[in-house]
């Protein structure tokens, strides 16, 4: 089984983490709470929306869908499941689940019972939007994701985002290249609010990975020798105010269309 699902992470393009495509990207991100008692059924439940997910796939009306779930959660936890769908173009995200693709695989009567169960099952906490702006220049497969949010003051966004195209793209890609991580990526929050606007993704191939020391200062010389640290670091690291961090685990997701 474990050479079963390395495969299948091999195959998979891991979006949200590390890809650095020129095209746009972009996932909506919906947050589950599992009603008590109901973890076995969500999980099944998921695994059988899988199929479709995986359709919507082959249709290119979504590139991917992954669950995660949240690590280190205990049950006061607003949620306990996260699942993204993501996106190549913004106009897809109107109509994300056509009538015709689901009454084609169901019937009215099974996509009914379907919901049925949903509601018993679990409750969708919130949901969200985010546009890629910025991501390391090689990807890997990755099991975990460390989600990073940050609060950007208003007017500093097009600042941040830049400093973060300029510095940490480069320095990030190299910690990939050196087997450090498994990727890195940015994204911007559609809707603004006080809470925060913008995420990392930092991405691992090994659970723990996330512990280990990194050169930081090794690899900022190497890669940044134009940008000495003790003069850029302190205008880079104002610019964001960390809120939270969180970890999560890919459980399921789809693979690539049939012949890629």
């Amino acid at each position: 089984m474990k050479t079963v699902n390395k495969t299948l992470l091999t195959l998979l393009i891991l979006a949200l983490t590390f890809s650095a495509q020129a095209q746009y990207m972009g996932a909506s991100v919906a947050y589950m709470k599992v009603k008590p008692g109901q973890w076995s059924n969500y999980r099944e439940l998921e695994k059988q929306a899988k199929k479709i997910h995986q359709t919507r796939v082959e249709k290119g009306i979504i590139t991917q869908w992954h669950l995660y779930k949240k690590m280190y959660s205990g049950a006061d936890d607003p949620y306990d499941f996260i699942v993204v769908h993501f996106y190549d173009d913004f106009q897809k995200t109107e109509n994300p689940f056509p009538k015709e693709l689901t009454n084609e695989m169901y019937s009215s009567e099974e996509q009914a019972a379907f919901m049925k169960k949903v509601g018993e099952t679990r409750t969708q906490v919130k949901s969200e939007y985010y546009d890629q702006v910025a991501a390391s220049a090689t990807f890997k497969p990755a099991k975990y994701v460390r989600f990073n949010q940050y609060k950007v003051k208003q007017g500093d966004a097009d600042r941040f985002i830049q400093s973060r195209r300029e510095i940490t793209q480069p320095l990030f890609s190299e910690f990939v290249n050196r087997g450090h991580m498994a990727g890195w990526s940015l994204w911007h929050k559609l809707t603004y609010d006080n809470e925060f606007q913008f995420v990392s993704a930092d991405a691992f191939e090994e659970f723990g990975q996330w512990k280990q020391d990194m050169p930081y200062q090794e690899i900022w010389k190497e890669v940044l020798p134009d940008k000495p640290q003790s003069e850029v670091q302190p205008e880079y690291s104002s610019l964001r105010m960390p809120v939270s961090t969180e970890f999560w685990e890919l459980v399921e997701f789809t693979t690539p269309p049939s012949g890629e």
